[in-house]
């Protein structure tokens, strides 16, 4: 698992994640956003045990096993 962070402020950042932001923006999530594979998954005060279960969760929606 990578982890990767992408600041907002940025202009090329703000267009490659319009979509995301504006879901964010509408349904009113603080920073930081958390997407798996693209979707947004998480918002807010995420901490590492939440990450690990984000991408365990969409592993076994893969039809993968479980990492952790």
């Amino acid at each position: 698992m990578s982890v990767e962070f992408h600041d907002v402020d940025q202009p090329d950042t703000r267009q490659r994640f319009q979509q995301v932001l504006e879901q964010a923006q509408r349904q009113r999530l603080s920073y930081p956003l958390v997407l798996v594979n693209g979707q947004l998954r998480g918002a807010g005060n995420v901490d590492a045990y939440q990450l690990i279960f984000l991408a365990d969760e969409d592993r076994r929606r893969q039809g993968l096993p479980a990492r952790f």
